[in-house]
């Protein structure tokens, strides 16, 4: 079994070195190991010091802050990092994650759009896009992405299964 602390203490040791990297690398590990938040703020501000468009450290300081409910200042380091790689996928479904546990669930619907621009067969994307319409009360809509899910992968039991569902809902 792999031993985080142990990993953890050898990272920490590479921080004599001034690499954003290992800073990075020691951000994820800290939280996932302990959710030590203060450490975390103070490797991201090392890091956005030197290199103020550092869309890794901004990433992991907004998720600590949505973490201890400080949701206003996530967005806007989301919202920064999101101007800076607004084509990154991985960042998207992140915002969007964020966003969902908010209940936000129309403001989501441009982020998947962007994500199903880059990559128009991206299911996970689909699905989840046609729950947050489904929420919204907009059946059809849903109906339509489940439509896709099932011209991409038409043997994909949720979807059929989801679809039927908002059929019955707009009955």
């Amino acid at each position: 079994m792999f031993d985080w602390k142990k990993s953890l203490g050898g990272v920490k040791d590479q921080l004599l070195y001034p690499n954003p990297t290992y800073r990075i690398l020691t951000m994820g590990l800290l939280a996932i190991e302990g959710k030590k938040y203060d450490e975390i703020f103070e490797h991201a501000d090392k890091i956005l010091k030197d290199d103020p468009s550092n869309v890794d450290a901004m990433v992991y300081k907004a998720l600590s802050l949505e973490q201890l409910g400080k949701f206003e200042q996530g967005e806007s380091l989301f919202l920064l990092a999101l101007s800076l790689e607004p084509k990154k996928i991985q960042l998207l479904e992140m915002r969007i994650s964020s966003l969902l546990l908010l209940e936000k669930y129309e403001e989501t619907l441009a982020y998947f759009d962007r994500i199903l621009e880059i990559e128009p067969k991206r299911i996970k994307a689909l699905e989840i896009k046609s729950t947050s319409l489904e929420n919204l009360g907009r059946f059809s809509e849903s109906i339509t992405c489940y439509d896709k899910i099932l011209e991409i992968d038409p043997k994909n039991k949720q979807a059929i299964k989801k679809r039927e569902v908002c059929r019955s809902k707009m009955s």
